[in-house]
């Protein structure tokens, strides 16, 4: 992933503990998103995203800032008439870009795979979400029936931060 020119008015950390960036954009379930239509998705990615895996899908999150009581455990039954979409991940050859998709969520991930490699910057995996996300909207536009209509996004930062260091 090319890096883009620092901005200067953010602070550079010469070894940030900074192992993975997510950027994710949950919207209304697309009924038309099934397997088939993802595999189209994947026609599209399949030069820079070579490698696949299917997960289960994510649960729906949202964030609500009102005080609430603690949540309650709680067990789910679910029948259903067809399976459920997995969650498909793309990844790079490398494995250090990851693009998620699943019938109600889009994510794009940065992961340091290796300790010489240089964080990209947010602009830049910025950058690369939304190019990605535009070929995610097209295939679904163009071949499931459904609109693409965001309800929650989400900017993740992972850090390991070792005790001691």
């Amino acid at each position: 992933m090319p890096r883009m020119k620092p901005n200067p008015l953010l602070p550079e950390f010469g070894k940030p503990p900074l192992v993975e960036v997510a950027l994710s954009v949950q919207f209304e379930p697309i009924a038309g998103l099934h397997t088939p239509q993802i595999g189209l998705l994947w026609q599209e990615y399949r030069d820079r995203f070579p490698k696949t895996e299917e997960h289960p899908p994510l649960e729906p999150v949202f964030e609500v800032f009102a005080l609430r009581p603690k949540p309650r455990a709680k067990a789910r039954f679910e029948i259903l008439s067809a399976p459920p979409v997995p969650r498909c991940w793309f990844l790079t050859a490398e494995g250090d870009g990851l693009i998620q998709v699943q019938n109600d969520r889009f994510v794009h991930n940065w992961r340091r795979i290796s300790e010489a490699e240089a964080y990209p910057r947010f602009d830049t995996i910025r950058t690369v979400f939304e190019k990605e996300l535009g070929f995610f909207k097209a295939i679904v536009e163009n071949n499931a029936s459904g609109e693409f209509q965001p309800n929650q996004v989400e900017v993740t930062y992972v850090n390991h931060i070792v005790a001691g260091e």
